[in-house]
């Protein structure tokens, strides 16, 4: 996760590394980056994250807290047939690239 969020700030921000601890205001990020990295993590890891969640977690380590407790959090909030339908979108992902050679 740490490393997903990472690779987010660093492309959104224009810098080449950013540690787990650094901040992402204090990096060079404002409220319209915020906004946009919102859209990043949902794009990146299907998961819908409130702008306030990165004024209240701005580094890496904390916005990784965060979003794991509402990916969690949406996950219990599914229906076995939610949680059956996801299942089974994620094999079929994982088996295409295989076939195609792709990484996951």
């Amino acid at each position: 996760m740490e490393t997903i969020l990472a690779g987010l700030f660093a492309e959104l921000l224009g810098i080449n590394r950013i540690g787990v601890n650094d901040n992402f205001f204090e990096a060079g990020g404002h409220s319209l980056l915020a906004m946009r990295l919102v859209n990043h993590v949902r794009a990146a890891l299907g998961v819908s994250l409130p702008v306030r969640a990165i004024f209240m977690s701005p580094t890496v380590a904390e916005l990784a807290i965060h979003t794991e407790q509402a990916l969690t959090n949406e996950i219990e909030a599914m229906t076995a047939d939610e949680i059956e339908t996801a299942l089974g979108l994620a094999d079929e992902a994982g088996a295409s690239n295989a076939m195609t050679g792709s990484p996951e």
